[in-house]
């Protein structure tokens, strides 16, 4: 082939033609995704699903950026009068978008940014660990399962979940590229990556049950096994530390409590009357696709029909250890949608072989439909049809946009260092946008002379009512006569604003 500088203009279709074949497929598929995700990216966090997580976690790094990077001491502003130390997960998320923002100013999205960047390239190394044991068919459509499933959801939200695993698979790709080569700078950033993926958020750790398998393996090389077994120990380690000595240490120092695990008793008598949510985060909520449900069914078939053996007991190691962690986590579990995301990995496996099945059957005179186009038609139809369930995520309802008034008009009514009661709900959504710290309460709460007294005695000096939310419970004159000689700051439509006397 001629240099480009040499070609003629009419070889340069053919140039370009040739090009584009020759990049890997999975690469215009990290491409498709990753631009789709721009949408909306710099949206505030009012999305109808789990704001109270993103806010949570963009108040510890906005917390850090005003305060100073404090690695062992993560804070928020929903303490009310405690310090608002909490004992949440280690800050690496809260860190990379702190960076950003002493580059170029705070911006609350940066921490989508970061979660994106990192599921991406989390994602291209599970391709990579995949062809290490499966076809590259296999790999393909798991990686694109993976990245339409409720993973397309939050991997552009402000929460470190799809972002510790994605550092898990990396650290994972990396450990088997040890396994194959013998090569320690790959035991290196095997060890690192998954330290940081199971600090960043401790279920991601279910996926290394797979790294027991090689136990079973005969091999001559134990230098490499015991390589292996030894980095993942060292590599989980410090995760054992931070969650079940230092968040435990900050929960009862400074009074905060994020976690509330559960005895594997306690959580199966919490989980059992909610079974049906719990299946439906596994039927639904994690594919998002009945037609990649009916692929993990058929990828099951595939392992049995197939006889592969290591990868059913790998996966069924994982799911040993993922159902301890369900049970750890009790009634939590089944109303969450986010807690099945450690486990995507393995379904988007069992879809990806599901559909490999489908591609490389053989074809017969009942069954003329099986021929190699049959996988990549129905990965097209579950991608349709898993976006087509989700992106309405990407948009923030109009119903939902009054609130960016509390970064406007309102936070200009408000002194910075005045404790605040806002009077809404349980989400820190609108203390986060209002940028106060304070209290977050249901109407209930304020409902008597006595409670406001209470919080005004914990150091509140402003009261902020959500109108619309306040009225479905009581009329607006009630809880102007629970506080008192409340002087009006700020009224309109959606909130109003008082200074306790």
């Amino acid at each position: 082939m001629l240099p480009f500088y040499r070609t003629k203009r009419k070889d340069l279709p053919q140039i370009m033609a040739h090009w584009l074949r020759a990049v890997d497929p999975v690469y215009w598929v990290l491409l498709f995704f990753g631009i789709v995700h721009l949408v909306g990216i710099t949206d505030p966090p009012l999305e109808m699903a789990h704001s109270w997580r993103q806010s949570f976690t963009a108040m510890v790094t906005r917390n850090y950026v005003e305060n100073g990077m404090d690695w062992l001491h993560p804070r928020i502003d929903m303490a009310g009068e405690k310090s608002g130390i909490v004992g949440a997960e280690f800050p690496l998320f809260n860190y990379l978008s702190m960076l950003l923002s002493r580059c170029f100013g705070y911006q609350h999205w940066y921490g989508r940014v970061v979660n994106l960047t990192v599921v991406l390239w989390g994602s291209y190394h599970f391709y990579q660990l995949l062809l290490n044991r499966f076809s590259k068919r296999v790999a393909f459509y798991s990686v694109v399962v993976l990245l339409s499933s409720s993973w397309f959801t939050f991997s552009r939200k402000i929460m470190p979940d799809t972002f510790s695993v994605s550092l898990v698979l990396v650290g994972m790709r990396y450990g088997f590229d040890y396994w194959r080569t013998g090569r320690w700078i790959h035991w290196l950033w095997a060890v690192v990556f998954i330290a940081l993926g199971v600090l960043s958020k401790i279920p991601a750790m279910s996926l290394l049950a797979v790294i027991g398998m090689l136990l079973l393996v005969k091999t001559d090389n134990k230098r490499r096994l015991t390589g292996v077994i030894l980095g993942t120990i060292i590599a989980v380690v410090p995760s054992i530390w931070w969650y079940f000595s230092w968040v435990p240490h900050l929960n009862a120092t400074y009074g905060y409590h994020l976690y509330f695990p559960k005895g594997l008793l306690e959580g199966w008598r919490e989980i059992k009357p909610l079974w049906r949510l719990l299946l439906e985060k596994f039927y639904f909520t994690s594919y998002y696709s009945f037609l990649a449900l009916l692929m993990g069914v058929l990828g099951l078939w595939a392992i049995v029909h197939r006889r592969l053996k290591p990868v059913a007991m790998a996966l069924a190691a994982i799911t040993g250890v993922f159902a301890l962690f369900i049970l750890k986590t009790g009634a939590v579990f089944p109303q969450h949608t986010y807690y099945s995301i450690p486990f995507l990995p393995v379904m988007a496996l069992l879809a990806g072989l599901g559909l490999d099945w489908i591609t490389t059957a053989k074809a017969g005179s009942q069954t003329s439909w099986k021929y190699t186009w049959g996988g990549p038609l129905l990965l097209v139809l579950l991608v349709t049809e898993a976006l087509a369930n989700q992106i309405h995520d990407h948009f923030i309802k109009p119903s939902e946009r009054y609130k960016a008034a509390l970064e406007t008009e309102i936070q200009c009514v408000i002194p910075f260092d005045a404790k605040v009661v806002f009077v809404s709900s349980a989400s820190p959504q609108e203390l986060f946008l209002l940028h106060r710290k304070g209290w977050c309460v249901y109407p209930e709460q304020m409902k008597s002379k006595k409670q406001c007294d209470d919080f005004r005695s914990h150091g509140a000096e402003f009261v902020v009512l959500n109108v619309p939310v306040t009225k479905a419970v009581q009329d607006l004159d009630f809880f102007k006569q629970a506080m008192g000689k409340a002087t009006a700051c700020y009224q309109s439509s959606h909130y109003q604003v008082y200074k306790l006397k």
